[in-house]
């Protein structure tokens, strides 16, 4: 049969177990905050992004007419 240790913490090593628990929670907390503000940006960079590509086609595509039109004169 196996034992079992059970293990008694002082009341300052609890207290400092259950600081240190708090402050990586709090970081946790901030880190994922972080994050979700990042998704923000990064979605609002892609939305622009997709908007100066599609206005990059239209001008190419006027480009394009123009030069066939100016070939063919």
């Amino acid at each position: 049969m196996a034992e079992t240790m059970t293990l008694e913490l002082t009341a300052a090593e609890s207290a400092e177990l259950q600081a240190q628990i708090d402050h990586y929670l709090t970081e946790m907390r901030r880190l994922n905050e972080q994050m979700a503000r990042d998704q923000e940006r990064i979605d609002t960079l892609k939305d622009e992004s997709r908007v100066i590509m599609a206005e990059t086609r239209v001008l190419m595509e006027g480009l394009q007419r123009a030069l066939s039109e100016m070939s063919a004169a």
